[in-house]
């Protein structure tokens, strides 16, 4: 079978830009062009107690309330979001830089800086109700550090209203920050664009804890609030001074300097980063390469859930990537690297899926991905799946109909559900009246799997 991916496949790959960053999404549009045959709302109530000292703790508690609000430093979903544990604690600076315009108020809460990853979480407020998701969008975003100033763009964002009147909203900006985030790149001969295409760029796209400026300035500007026609316009502009102090204290790297070359030309893992609130690793590959990643598993077993990466260089054939894991454990004593690639074309063949009992899908010799229960509800359908070897969440495998069309989960409610532990691809859709064809898109390359001394 020789069939290439739906377009509306392709274009959904092409928007998902939630925790991909814009280079990594080139390369896995890339790959899937070419690819073939594939609260409860607690009601409270409060009783009105006689006595005047019950009265005055309620008085106490309804007029600190504020306060205590103010205290809480994430929305719960916000941190399960973003996959942090409580160590975040480790590298946080509390802020409270605020600006105002068109009566809307904007607060940066908090820092978390880790070394390579910045997070800047913000209260957005007004006396009017929000008529969508008032996100920040940093504009000229510039890290200005030992007389260099060098552009710099976010990640990704996420955030919730915390009240049902949606008068308050709070969330989370990402910046990924390598070494050359903090050296000067604009000058005459060179611009951002050229930046991700030459031999500075590769060398850029490092982490470098020991070398990170003790103190450093972010400084950006909002012009709109959210992303739809109900945007709001204003001028919010800041500037956060952020220390690399508790990062160089918490965070360890470790040389791998591990060769993949057998794989393909260039792959190589070069360094694991242990921070607080991620693991990093550092790899080359050549920037003809397939979608090339890598999974880790810890010592207590555990898969670390995969949160995106960035890559740049592109010179003489080579590039050099940073990918993203969750660290929710700091008890783990070593690491295991396992590469894998999402290939161009399936390499096995698809199996029947089973619509009751299981599925079981190859996903190397001897090893298999099961599909444990597959679910229709409220327009979409669930496929609960596990495996005893790590696997990548990202794609998994996808799924085709007796009629040649081609399915692919929706990424963000995937992601959502894999946030509490649980391995399900959710599909748009009811298609269990579909006579469908599992196939997996990935190579693993178990036999190169790699231990890494943590300690």
């Amino acid at each position: 079978m020789n069939t290439d991916f739906d377009d509306e496949i392709k274009e959904k790959i092409a928007v998902e830009r939630t925790i991909i960053p814009e280079r990594i999404n080139d390369k896995i549009q890339d790959t899937l062009q070419n690819l073939t045959v594939k609260k409860k709302q607690t009601n409270k109530k409060i009783l009105v107690a006689s006595s005047l000292v019950a009265m005055s703790f309620l008085c106490f508690i309804l007029s600190n309330n504020y306060s205590l609000a103010q205290s809480i430093p994430f929305v719960a979903s916000i941190q399960k979001y973003f996959s942090l544990s409580d160590n975040y604690e480790k590298v946080a600076e509390k802020s409270s830089a605020t600006q105002i315009s068109n009566g809307v108020k904007v607060e940066i809460t908090r820092t978390i800086f880790d070394g390579y990853q910045l997070l800047v979480a913000y209260k957005v407020n007004s006396s009017k109700a929000f008529q969508e998701k008032p996100s920040i969008l940093p504009n000229n975003a510039i890290i200005k550090a030992n007389g260099s100033e060098t552009n710099i763009t976010s990640d990704t964002e996420y955030g919730q209203f915390i009240d049902n009147q949606k008068k308050t909203y709070t969330g989370v900006a990402v910046f990924s920050l390598n070494k050359g985030s903090f050296e000067s790149i604009n000058s005459e001969n060179i611009n951002n664009d050229q930046y991700y295409y030459d031999e500075k760029a590769l060398q850029g796209q490092q982490i470098d804890i020991a070398n990170l400026p003790d103190k450093f300035d972010l400084e950006f500007d909002i012009n709109q609030l959210g992303r739809e026609e109900e945007k709001i316009e204003g001028k919010w502009s800041f500037k956060l001074p952020i220390e690399s102090e508790k990062a160089k204290g918490n965070v360890k790297e470790v040389v791998v300097d591990a060769d993949f070359s057998k794989i393909g030309p260039d792959i190589a893992v070069e360094k694991a980063v242990v921070t607080p609130i991620r693991i990093y690793l550092q790899s080359t590959a050549s920037d003809k390469d397939s979608f090339l990643d890598y999974l880790i598993k810890d010592d207590k077993g555990e898969t670390k859930k995969w949160l995106g990466g960035s890559v740049a260089g592109h010179y003489i054939g080579k590039e050099r990537s940073i990918s993203n894991f969750e660290n929710n454990n700091t008890a783990v004593n070593s690491i295991s690297i396992i590469p894998y690639r999402l290939n161009k074309s399936y390499k096995m063949e698809g199996v029947t899926l089973n619509k009751i009992g299981s599925t079981k899908l190859p996903i190397d010799n001897n090893k298999i991905l099961t599909i444990t229960n597959v679910v229709e509800k409220e327009g979409k359908t669930y496929f609960y799946y596990q495996s005893d070897y790590p696997l990548s969440d990202y794609l998994p495998f996808t799924l085709k109909d007796s009629e040649g069309k081609e399915y692919i989960r929706n990424l963000e409610e995937s992601k959502e559900l894999q946030q509490d532990k649980e391995s399900v691809l959710v599909f748009d859709g009811i298609l269990l009246d579909k006579n469908l064809t599992v196939y997996n898109p990935n190579t693993y390359y178990y036999d190169y799997e790699l231990t890494v001394n943590l300690k």
